[in-house]
């Protein structure tokens, strides 16, 4: 099974503390995508946000609905063009933000070609991506990773690339969560489980697979202000003013479209004293479980810099959303929060 990165020195950097961050072998890379690839990275290290943003506009994709659905079918096209083009925008901001605060870490960028097949034990962003595809595309995963003294190995996602048009095109990773657990024109679900394999994988390969290409789930939009008449109808069960977009997978919503507007009890975080000191900014972004009576369940962390993490997640579990309705009862529902730390707050 092809793959493209050799990933030793990373591996044993996650599970030795004290080893360096290793460097990538650029050259196991196509020419044009380490070029694509190195010319984001020296806007990274450059500490400035204009560049580094157009770059990633650059790869945006061109006529999402044809080029979503040549590759996955109308139906799953359709969803995924729809999700692609409302969140694109917010996606890039936030990895350009991001990338501009891990590049002061020092680190690299990471890519590693998907296998052609599945792979026990790979994260469900790859075996979802490669299951859902009606026509055979090349994807490459790519994670900037750094590493900080006393807290180890940092990640973030940039995305799932592809060659279209000339020049490589960036999927935001977490955009192939919006199928999880659908079954879109079929009796069967679009994405299963990882499926088992008779012969044990290269776990090389399945740690280096976890390490780059495992994506979060999906972020929702910004708030959206109802009405008064939705605020209303929001009161009396529905989904006051928003729309309950994603397929649910008995009583649970694999993610929500519109928790920031159903958001009724906020607990600000508390700047911490040394990050304030040393002018740490830059947003935390959480994978979080809300309950059925809308209470915060559970929170990880999915990015941001290691003395904001803890801050932002004991705000963010005191969180209290309106319950969300579901065909008139209450589901749980698996979202993400991005807690904003700037220091004119």
């Amino acid at each position: 099974m092809a793959f493209y990165l050799c990933l030793s020195g990373v591996l044993r950097a996650q599970e030795g503390r004290s080893a360096a961050v290793p460097q990538v072998d650029l050259t196991a890379r196509p020419a044009d995508l380490a070029t694509q690839l190195g010319n984001i990275l020296a806007a990274a290290k450059t500490g400035d946000k204009e560049p580094l943003q157009g770059l990633l506009k650059e790869m945006r994709v061109t006529n999402p609905g044809e080029w979503f659905a040549e590759r996955f079918g109308q139906e799953k096209g359709r969803i995924l063009s729809s999700a692609y083009t409302e969140r694109v925008e917010t996606d890039d901001q936030f990895v350009a933000d991001q990338l501009l605060l891990a590049a002061k870490h020092g680190g690299d960028l990471y890519t590693l070609r998907l296998p052609d097949g599945p792979v026990a034990g790979e994260p469900f962003s790859t075996f979802a991506l490669r299951a859902s595809l009606t026509k055979p595309t090349v994807f490459y995963a790519a994670s900037y990773i750094w590493k900080e003294e006393g807290s180890g190995l940092h990640r973030l996602m940039l995305g799932f690339l592809t060659q279209s048009d000339g020049r490589y095109r960036r999927l935001p990773g977490e955009l192939i969560w919006v199928l999880k657990g659908s079954g879109i024109g079929n009796a069967s679900p679009v994405v299963a489980q990882t499926p088992s394999a008779d012969n044990q994988p290269d776990a090389r390969l399945v740690k280096m697979l976890n390490l780059i290409a495992a994506a979060p789930p999906p972020p929702p939009p910004q708030p959206v202000l109802a009405s008064d008449q939705n605020q209303r109808a929001g009161n009396e069960g529905q989904s006051g003013g928003c729309t309950l977009m994603e397929l649910k997978t008995g009583n649970f919503l694999a993610a929500s479209r519109c928790q920031g507007a159903k958001l009724i009890k906020r607990v600000e975080p508390t700047y911490p004293p040394l990050a304030r000191q040393t002018r740490i900014s830059g947003t935390v972004r959480l994978h979080a479980i809300i309950g059925k009576d809308g209470a915060v369940q559970e929170v990880e962390v999915v990015s941001g810099h290691p003395l904001l993490l803890q801050a932002a997640m004991n705000a963010v579990k005191q969180w209290v959303y309106q319950p969300t309705l579901l065909d008139g009862k209450p589901v749980k529902v698996d979202t993400t929060v991005d807690v904003i730390f700037s220091l004119n707050q």
